[in-house]
This record gives structure tokens, C-alpha cells and sequence, in this order.
């Protein structure tokens, strides 16, 4: 999965000018740790969710910027899924679950499922 190859700071300006209002995956980031990764059927609104009401997680980093992947539906878990394996973002839950089902048996698939964090519009996370 190719990320879309720019990158903006993460404000309400670039969010605005560059996110398109569409499917896809996306991630958020500073020059030294990946902080977060999600998806969304729509990106723009999804990083403006996050501007305006950031976790305590997402707060404890700085300077933030973003890229995005725009995405088919059926294509961004498997995106997502991809992005947290390889950058582990230090504030998405599913990268949290992952690790841990690291430590457990292979046949526990559930961390999978209970670590998902379903990104949409309308989320408050």
C-alpha cells in the first residue's frame, strides 16, 4: 500500500486544502515516531475529528503532520492493517493489540477484532 507521497501539517488549513472528502486510509505522524493510523469514508473529516477533539494520546505529541492513501472501501482494512504492522503508531489501539497478540497463543485471532477501532466521521475517538 502506497501512502500518498506528500505530507502537510497536521492544521485545520492544510486539512482543509489538501485531505480529499473520501474513502481511504490515513496517518499522522512526527518526524521521529508514528502517532496514529486510520481509515475512513471520509479522510477529510476523519483528520478534522481529530483536530478538534484529540486524545490525551494524540496531545502528547509535536508537531504533528498527516499523509493519506485515498482507498476503495473494501481495500482499506487490509491498508490499515498493513500500515500498523509495519509503523506501529503509538496511539492507535489497534497497534497496541497487536503487540500484545504478539505475547498470546497464534490461534488468538480475537485481538485482531477487539483492537479494531473503527475510524468514521462521526467517531469520537
Amino acid at each position: 500500500m502506497a501512502m500518498h507521497s506528500a505530507t502537510y501539517m497536521f492544521t485545520h488549513r492544510a486539512v482543509l486544502e489538501k485531505a480529499p472528502k473520501a474513502s481511504g486510509v490515513y496517518s499522522i505522524f512526527t518526524a521521529k515516531r508514528w502517532v496514529y493510523a486510520g481509515e475512513s469514508d471520509d479522510i477529510q473529516r476523519s483528520l478534522f475529528n481529530r483536530l478538534n477533539r484529540p486524545t490525551a494520546c494524540l496531545q502528547r505529541y509535536s508537531p504533528l503532520s498527516f499523509s493519506f492513501a485515498v482507498a476503495l472501501p473494501s481495500d482499506r482494512k487490509a491498508q490499515l492493517d498493513a500500515m500498523i504492522a509495519a509503523r506501529s503508531p503509538a496511539c492507535t489501539a489497534k497497534a497496541i493489540t497487536h503487540l500484545a497478540g504478539s505475547i498470546a497463543s497464534p490461534e488468538s485471532s480475537g485481538a485482531d477484532i477487539v483492537g479494531r477501532v473503527p475510524i468514521r466521521a462521526d467517531s469520537s475517538e
